[in-house]
């Protein structure tokens, strides 16, 4: 339930107890959660600046603030490109197939694809052999080309 006197959640989601150790370590991982592509996060050298600096927030926010900006990010910028780690209804600029899933891991995706017979899949990129990937194409001899914006 949100509090719009607040803007915050209140409750844990799913029942679940927040994790700080867990939780640091999520941001910084650029495969599982993708928090670095976009906000600043001390001591990562390729950190994003779409978003605003994670740095302090623990100190500014309190976790049902941080659970809220999660969820929807547009109860604070309606305009926000902020992926919802939660919520899957009124998403923007979604796949088509990916509509009302949440977000995945490429590990995790990568075991989604449903391939005709005798066709398999492998994970050949992903972050942090790249970083910030906003372009793929394929030649035509089947070579992957990504256009990276590095910091």
């Amino acid at each position: 339930m949100v509090d719009a006197t607040r803007l915050e959640i209140i409750q844990p989601l799913g029942g679940l107890q927040g994790d700080a150790a867990r939780g640091q370590a999520l941001v910084a991982n650029r495969s599982e959660s993708g928090c670095v592509l976009c906000h600043g996060i001390p001591g990562e050298r390729f950190a994003g600046n779409l978003g605003p600096s994670l740095d302090g927030v623990a100190a500014r926010l309190t976790p049902g603030q941080l659970r809220l900006r999660l969820v929807d990010s547009r109860w604070f910028n309606p305009q926000s490109l902020m992926p919802s780690y939660y919520r899957l209804e009124g998403l923007q600029r979604v796949a088509p197939q990916r509509q009302g899933q949440p977000v995945l891991t490429p590990q995790q995706e990568l075991k989604t694809l449903k391939l005709p017979k005798g066709y398999k899949a492998q994970l050949v990129a992903s972050e942090p052999m790249i970083e910030t990937p906003i372009e793929i194409s394929w030649d035509d001899q089947g070579r992957l080309y990504v256009v990276e914006m590095r910091g």
